[in-house]
């Protein structure tokens, strides 16, 4: 059966963006597909900008009978969009959905998107396979686990899959696929400049339940150190000395998280790394490990200067606690990248000040100030649905992103005007004018120096 695998084109696709990584949930489904005899092809519309005109094409030339979808939500009216383009275009192939705004309203979606055939929920490495017997052997769907489908004048509902219980037995992400990708530098971090940023998932799942999160949940599970080094490996061998561990927590098994690190620092490879980790899993062995093995960043999820608005987030942290892991990391020489939500329910004008003077504190090396979206399926999404403050909702025909009403702000034009301000009060201070400029010079970054422009002129409103 021939496959072919779509990752869409980002957000705001004129704008040049922050990072672009590979799409390595698409990769590993390929491998899938690929080891048992399928054809499979990826298009990358977000590493080469390709417009949904363009994609279409593709799709007309390469005459796939299965056309798999990845559907986030910062991007779903756009992802609709393309998607009736396709099946007007190419009405022959099945076009089914999977990723996390698909698992968490898949029957809502096939319900008002009737260009969608199907939605193929949780970890699809094994489900897509079954998928494609059935369509090829022309039998029923129903014991695939997890997909949502069509049957007459309704939607049948599968059992849900399973999640993967032993990730050392995934077949390595079909990177080939995109082997152009690489070789044209596609995947970058504006803050790095050397290319290509390779991705790398170690662990599936998170243990945590926070309000606002749009992980697919799931229990935790993570691949062995001993499997990890070997894709480091194999990776390093093909060129490549730049990583990203896109994990939603690198460091939730400490243990396990310092044994990779060991093992890199065994091995004696020149590589740089970055990771994602909760402020109580941040320690000195950690940090200095972490540092030798080659890590130049580490991810903090602060979220706010509240405890108050932590507390409602069911985040789990303190801000004392949160203050120390940041020093922790940037005493140790390791670069600090922190995420923080403005527009959560309970949120005031003090909040939000509390929130930019911590920034403003800690200093760290960037801080991503964005506005609460709240995604389907997530607490603070069906709390804001019951008590009538969610503002607008998922739907196909829409064209914009919910948001959530406050006492104190009347549209979501004044949140996102409070967003900028707060972003505008962190960045345009000397410190951080200075930090970035010694960035641009030292390393001759022209992609940071361009993305500084483009902010600076959206701050002002040009």
């Amino acid at each position: 059966m021939k496959v072919v695998l779509i990752n869409p084109r980002s957000k705001n696709p004129d704008e040049l963006q922050q990072k672009c990584f590979a799409p390595l949930n698409l990769m590993y489904l390929a491998s899938s597909l690929i080891e048992n005899n399928h054809q499979a092809e990826i298009i990358d519309a977000n590493a080469f900008g390709l417009t949904d005109e363009m994609v279409v094409h593709k799709i007309t030339e390469t005459k796939p009978d299965l056309i798999g979808i990845s559907l986030l939500s910062e991007i779903f009216h756009r992802t609709c969009r393309l998607i009736r383009q396709i099946k007007q275009a190419y009405p022959g192939a099945v076009i089914v959905l999977g990723g996390p705004h698909a698992n968490a309203i898949p029957e809502t979606i096939l319900k008002e998107l009737d260009s969608a055939d199907m939605v193929l929920t949780g970890e699809s490495e094994n489900s897509i396979l079954l998928l494609c017997q059935a369509l090829e052997n022309q039998t029923d769907f129903d014991n695939i686990p997890g997909l949502f489908f069509r049957e007459a004048e309704r939607i049948k509902i599968n059992a849900p899959g399973e999640p993967i219980q032993n990730l050392d037995n995934l077949t390595q992400p079909a990177r080939l696929l995109l082997a152009d990708a690489y070789k044209e530098n596609k995947y970058y971090m504006i803050l790095v400049k050397q290319r290509p940023v390779e991705t790398l998932l170690t662990s599936r799942g998170c243990p945590f339940h926070c309000n606002f999160c749009s992980n697919i949940a799931g229990k935790y599970r993570a691949r062995s150190p001993e499997n990890v080094m070997e894709e480091i490996v194999d990776r390093y061998s093909a060129g490549i000395r730049n990583f990203d561990i896109a994990d939603a927590n690198f460091t939730f098994d400490l243990d396990r998280a310092i044994a990779i690190l060991d093992l890199i620092i065994e091995e004696k490879l020149n590589i740089s790394f970055r990771f994602k980790s909760r402020t109580n899993s941040i320690n000195e062995e950690l940090v200095t490990k972490a540092k030798q093995a080659g890590a130049y960043l580490i991810s903090l999820g602060m979220e706010s200067g509240s405890q108050e608005i932590l507390k409602r987030m069911n985040k789990k942290t303190k801000i004392e606690k949160n203050i120390l892991a940041c020093k922790t990391v940037m005493n140790a020489g390791i670069q600090l990248n922190t995420g923080w939500i403005i527009g959560y329910p309970g949120e005031t004008p003090e909040t939000v000040r509390k929130t930019t003077d911590l920034i403003l504190s800690v200093k760290p090396t960037t801080a991503n100030i964005g506005r609460l979206v709240p995604y389907p399926g997530t607490t603070v999404y069906e709390e804001a649905k019951a008590d009538n403050t969610l503002m607008s909702d998922w739907s196909v025909d829409g064209n914009s992103i919910p948001w959530i009403k406050l006492p104190w702000i009347t549209s979501c034009a004044d949140l996102d005007k409070i967003t900028q301000s707060a972003k505008n009060r962190v960045y345009y201070r000397p410190y951080y004018m200075m930090q970035f400029t010694k960035e641009i010079l030292a390393n001759f970054n022209i992609t940071l120096a361009r993305y500084m422009f483009q902010e600076a002129r959206k701050s002002i409103g040009l």
